[in-house]
Order: structure tokens, then sequence, then C-alpha cells
């Protein structure tokens, strides 16, 4: 096994785009001695600036996640942008160059009243643009402390500015040692936090000009009742209560809280009846209309079965009819490889690439079998000596006819279950209740039954003891062998809340497993490997931290755990910080849990230069992504 690519997360101050916003020409001239000049070509570009609106695609992503419900109380939230020069590419309009421009903004549904959001067009650029009016004291809060009613100081809110805003550089080292860079975003944090047991919405506003047509300017901000700002995006999210005997992340509790067990369909009162094997075996009645108009129940399962299931034999199939099954002890029929042929059978007229390259292939063999009669029959004859164009029949070797890879590619998908609709994964909701997480293998003889359904498509009409030997080529041993798939399916808002939330497994040696497939859809995953897992691990990677404190006792009093505390014991005596490995935090207003960003960053010694910088704050206020695993088939129930 190949050891994994280890990532590393870099954080910096800032990320200065190579040019300012406007409008540039570019001359082009050429002297050539003893020639004289050619005449000069120019031409002008513009380089834009995103003052007013950003798309979802400028969005990398927002914590917390938008509409999720979480314990955020001892969290500041923050947006991440896919282009890492934005936050610089203006400047705050009474400021000078290289300060960032936006601010990202929490208010309490208490405050709500207070705001006013309308929507715009810009009759010139034909877009839309968001003006967020509140009262000038509302934004003032988040810079001074309320209490003393005095005007905003420019090199305080810049100095808030720049120490919210940072960027967060992903770098991998490639199997040569060499880092490259994945990706590079800018991180614009908040500065306040959430209210527990309520709903907060954000906005992240613009600071440069106001919707009056006026440069935006600090110190004047109390000259006016309210003011207006441009809204590039807003979100809104709900906060829990904050329970005083836990102070774990909502992923971590999240995770712990899964009810989990091998793939089933429910249980019954009465355990050792049919109906309770039939539902530990994962098997699900259905309403069935037959050819004949009558209807019944027939059973079904699909291809995702609990661990310890026995595999059936099936034969070669040239109808799904042949698939047809009876349960021994029920005598119900047993649809389920019948449906599976069926299904890949559909999957492939559905791609006329797929069902040109079988008939091809069938065809091909077809001409091979016709050549080989031939040479028999002259064999027989005993004549191939007096006829010349028999010798050179005889003379000929039997081409070699691969599979087309296009049918290489739908073996593989049928064996990952790629175009599988969920319905037939998941038949019953039963399987897959809310908060779960269950495990399973994958039916060997499920997915034989619909590879089975593929090959039959273009059948070129050769005897059953040909076609035998086609299939051998279609689903050979190498295929069988490699056939192993196991896995889970979970249903969890966790999913939703943490999008980016690794899913990998481990081997009995803590060995790394990648899967191969992973499907996610809303608070669904289905994460599938082909080896034997006797782990799975759902991890948070280190570059979607997310910024948080924690309380000591009372849960008002928070502090800041810094990372790495007998390095910062010599820095220590340049802020007298008696305490390196914890630090109080800050209140601009407690009450607002408006968190004083310059006076924290004061309490925290610096090794890189005489002042924090907001890369080194984020390094301490970040939290490190956490790991929760579970053994492989374990059942745990809450």
């Amino acid at each position: 096994m190949e050891d994994p690519k280890k990532s590393f997360l870099h954080l910096y101050d800032h990320h200065a785009s190579g040019l300012a916003a406007g409008t540039y020409e570019i001359t082009v001239s050429q002297k050539i001695e003893n020639e004289g000049s050619l005449e000069e070509s120019s031409y002008q570009f513009t380089v834009g600036e995103e003052l007013f609106q950003l798309t979802t695609n400028q969005i990398h992503s927002v914590y917390p996640a938008p509409n999720s419900a979480g314990s955020y109380a001892h969290h500041l939230p923050h947006i991440l942008l896919n282009n890492s020069t934005l936050p610089w590419q203006a400047s705050p309009g009474s400021s000078e160059k290289g300060d960032p421009f936006l601010f990202l903004l929490l208010f309490d549904e208490s405050e709500l009243s207070n705001l006013d959001v309308r929507t715009e067009i810009n009759e010139q650029e034909k877009k839309t643009r968001t003006i967020l009016t509140l009262p000038t004291a509302l934004l003032s809060q988040f810079f001074i402390d309320g209490a003393t009613k005095t005007p905003l100081k420019l090199s305080e809110c810049l100095k808030t500015l720049r120490l919210l805003t940072h960027v967060r550089v992903l770098k991998e080292v490639n199997k040569n040692g060499v880092e490259e860079i994945m990706s590079r975003q800018a991180c614009i944090l908040g500065n306040r936090l959430p209210k527990a047991g309520s709903k907060s919405v954000v906005h992240l506003v613009s600071l440069v000009y106001t919707p009056e047509g006026d440069t935006f300017n600090f110190s004047s901000l109390h000259e006016r009742e309210k003011v207006q700002l441009y809204s590039l995006y807003s979100y809104s999210f709900s906060t829990n209560g904050i329970d005083q005997k836990k102070d774990e992340s909502d992923f971590h509790l999240g995770l712990s809280k899964l009810n989990v067990s091998v793939i089933n369909t429910g249980t019954t009162a009465e355990k050792d009846t049919i109906a309770a094997k039939l539902m530990q075996e994962a098997f699900v009645p259905l309403n069935h209309h037959l050819r004949t108009g009558d209807q019944r129940y027939s059973l079904y399962r699909g291809p995702l079965v609990p661990p310890s299931s026995k595999e059936t034999d099936l034969p070669l199939a040239t109808s799904s009819d042949q698939l047809l099954r009876i349960e021994a002890e029920t005598g119900i029929l047993d649809t389920s490889y019948a449906a599976a042929w069926n299904l890949g059978r559909y999957l492939a007229l559905n791609s006329r690439t797929l069902v040109k390259a079988l008939v091809n292939w069938k065809r091909s063999h077809a001409h091979d079998v016709k050549q080989k009669r031939v040479h028999q029959l002259f064999e027989m004859a005993s004549v191939h000596e007096n006829l010349p164009i028999q010798q050179q029949l005889l003379n000929e070797e039997s081409p070699s006819f691969e599979l087309p890879g296009v049918v290489r590619q739908a073996i593989e998908n049928c064996l990952k279950l790629a175009e599988v609709p969920m319905v037939y994964l998941v038949p019953d909701n039963k399987m897959l209740p809310k908060e779960s997480l269950r495990f399973f293998k994958v039916d060997k003889s499920w997915t034989k039954a619909l590879l089975n359904g593929v090959f039959e498509v273009g059948f070129a009409g050769l005897s059953a003891e040909r076609d035998n030997a086609l299939w051998n080529q279609f689903y050979t041993e190498k295929i069988k062998k490699e056939n192993v798939y196991l896995g889970y399916i979970m249903r969890s808002q966790l999913l939703v809340d943490f999008p980016t939330v690794e899913l990998i497994g481990l081997d009995k040696d803590k060995n790394i497993i990648s899967p191969v497939r992973v499907l996610r859809e809303g608070d669904m995953a289905m994460v599938l490997f082909n080896q034997t897992v006797a782990e799975v691990i759902f991890s948070m990677p280190d570059h979607s931290m997310h910024a948080g404190f924690e309380h000591r006792g009372n849960p008002s009093e928070l502090v800041l755990v810094l990372k790495n505390p007998n390095k910062l014991e010599e820095v220590s005596n340049k802020t007298q910080t008696k305490d390196v490995s914890n630090v109080e935090v800050t209140f601009l207003s407690k009450s607002q849990g408006i968190i004083d960003i310059p006076k924290l960053a004061e309490k925290i010694p610096s090794h890189e230069s005489a002042s924090l910088g907001s890369a080194e704050l984020a390094y301490h206020v970040l939290k490190k992504g956490t790991a929760f695993s579970f053994k492989f088939g374990k059942e745990r129930s809450n």
C-alpha cells in the first residue's frame, strides 16, 4: 500500500493581488538597429474588483453551515473565499492601500427588526446589489465599547480588520518530496460569538463605498444615525443552548450519538420468527404486479447485505425470469436477482455507445466461431492440401478480441454500484433511519446478476456453450476476485453541517484505506471500499478548521488555549503573560458576545514579530480537526 500524501496547512497574514483594480494600457514597440522602428501597438485591459456582490462560485465555504443548528456558542463565524487576494483588492474608503475591506457582521434575531435589507438593480452593469441599512450604534459596537460613546478611531478599526483576515494555503508533499499547492483561500473571521438558544444572521459587508455614493469613513460614522453598507453575501444558522457538562464539538457529539448496526430492515418483538430472520437479512416485502394481472407480495433485497450473508450460486440467465427464486422457509417469491438483471439491461440500453460496443464485440466473436467451423470442415474432408485458399485459412491465427474500453468501464461501474438508483440500494426507509450508520457488504450474486443483464444486450445468437465461453471473457476470474466490496451507508444532519468531513478506513494494521466510491446526497452518504476494513474514520481536515474558545467552569468565562505553549515561554516577557497556555478572552461587550480582537492579540506572545499578525492569531484560535472512529460491523444503539 502506498503511503498517503502528507498535507500541511500554511497560514499567511495577507495575499496582495499583482495589480490593483483599474484600467491598464500596455504599449509594445520594437526597434531594429540600422533599420528604424516599427509602429507601436497598444491595448487596454481592466482589473476588476468585487465591491458589491459575490457569486456562490466565489465562496468556498462558510461556518457555521447555512441553515444549520448546532453548538456554536463558543465559535466565531467565518467565510472562506476561493480568490485569496479578494479582501485586499480594495481598501476601506478612508484608509491607505493594503488593508482588507471586507468585514463579517453577526446579528442576533432580536436585532433583526433594526435592520433593513433591500435589493437594487444597477442599470449600467445589470447586476443586483444588496443594501444593508442599520443603526450606526449597531455597527460601532463591533469596534468599540458601546458604553464609551466615543467616535471610532481609524487605526483601531483597521487593526481589527487586519487581524480578522488571513490566507489559508493547503500544500501536499508528493511522492518526490516536493510541495504542491492544492488550494488557496482567503478567510474572514467574525469577532462576535453567536447567542446560545437563538438564531443568527451573518452579513459579509464591503467597507469601500456606501450606497449613497460616498466613500466609507470610520471617523465620521458618529455623525450619522444610520449607515448603509453593501452586503456581498449573507446566511443564517441557529445555536443550541450551552451544555455546561460537555465541552465537545457538535461534530464529535453527533457521531457519538449515531445508531450503528449492520444493515437490516428493522426489528421485531419476536426474535426467532421467520419474519425476524428475513428482516435481519435486509429483505423487504414489496407489492408485485404479475404478468397475469395478479397482485401479490414478493421479497426483494438490494446489493447492500449484512457482512455475514451467504452468497447464492446463480446460473447465466438469458432472461430475468430465470433468476426468480422461491424463499425456502416461506414459499414467497424472491425477485432480488431478477430485478438486478432487469436493471443491468436498462442501464446498458440507456447508453448507445455501450450497446454499439457490446454488439460489435459479440459479432467479432461470432465471426471467429464461423471461421473455426470452416477450418474444422476442411480438416475433416482432408482436402486442404489441394486448396490454396484453405491453406491460407488454416495458417491464420485466431484473433484476440479484448473487451472494449467502454465495456470495461461499464463493468467497473456496476461493481461499484455507480449508476444504481437509491431505491434499489435502500428499498425501505426503515433500513436507514435518521441519525444512523449501517455496515454492509455488496452481494456478489446481485452484482453478477446486474452484469448478466448488461451482457445480454446485443445477443449474437450463439449456442449456449459458446455463450458461456463469451460470458467467461466478460465476467473474468480477475473480476470475480476483485468483486469484493464492503462499506457503510449513513444518514445524518452532520453530513450537511460539516460538508468537508473526510470519510476513510483503516485496515487491521492501522494503514489508511481510501474508499473507491463516495456517494453524498444531502444528509446521506454511502462509502465503498474494495478491501477488508477494520475501522471507519470520520475526520475534519485541518483546512476546514473553525475558530473557537473554551470555557473553564462558568460558560461565560472563556479562554483561548494556545498551541505549543513551551515555544511561547521564551517570548512571554514581551507581553508579561503569566500563563502562556491559556489566555482569557477580552470582550468589547460581554453581553453581546463581541470580542476585542486587538486586545486579545496583545495577550498572545508572538515569535514572528513585535506584534501578532492575523496568521499567528488564526494559528491559536483555529481548532484542530478532530476524528472519530467505529469498529467495522460492531453494533451500537442509543
